[in-house]
């Protein structure tokens, strides 16, 4: 039996899923059309920077810091010259330092924003538990429970973590509110 080889961090979406990325995907687009935001259609970059380059460990990268970096850079640089964009706004989920000092350290003509939408304001009011990690935390563990389910090895999740699917709808809603509300504040 033959197998696909795939570059660390690719991977195909299948029916279901898209169900759900196309729910999220369609509330986001309406917010920002709202705004006179148009779509661009980017790559997904699954996988950012990691402190610890080296490990097996979920969160760990296939990417550097001056990698992403350049990645981006190129992107945002064929927008700006092919598609006349000049503004950018890229969501992230991945708080290591190395990740969004490769971020916000873009060159463009335009403005970049970035978003760490674990960093919101919104989220730490509805955290049951005060420290501990991000990844694999009680935010993160209670969106893909809401978002994707499926894709979580429940058996794998730490006996004492407060993560639910019902707290990552609260985590989703608190999420689309405050960027809502980031939109309405530069448009």
């Amino acid at each position: 039996m033959h197998q696909s080889m795939r570059c660390r961090g690719m991977r195909d979406v299948l029916p279901a899923e898209m169900r759900r990325f196309r729910r999220i995907e369609d509330a986001f687009r309406r917010v920002c059309q709202g705004w006179g935001y148009e779509e661009v259609r980017t790559p997904t970059i699954e996988y950012g920077v990691h402190a610890v380059v080296e490990s097996s460990k979920p969160g760990t990268a296939a990417l550097t810091r001056k990698t992403l970096h350049r990645a981006v850079n190129e992107l945002i640089a064929v927008w700006e010259e092919v598609a006349g964009v000049r503004d950018a706004l890229i969501l992230t989920a991945h708080a290591a330092d190395q990740h969004l000092e490769a971020l916000s350290t873009i060159r463009t003509i335009g403005r970049v924003r970035v978003v760490d939408i674990l960093a919101l304001e919104s989220l730490p009011p509805l955290r049951e538990v005060r420290s501990g990690p991000w990844h694999g935390g009680e935010i993160d563990t209670s969106l893909m429970l809401h978002l994707a389910p499926d894709l979580v090895d429940v058996t794998r999740i730490p006996p004492l973590l407060p993560a639910s699917a019902e707290k990552g709808a609260r985590f989703y809603l608190a999420i689309l509110e405050t960027l809502v509300s980031q939109l309405r504040e530069v448009g």
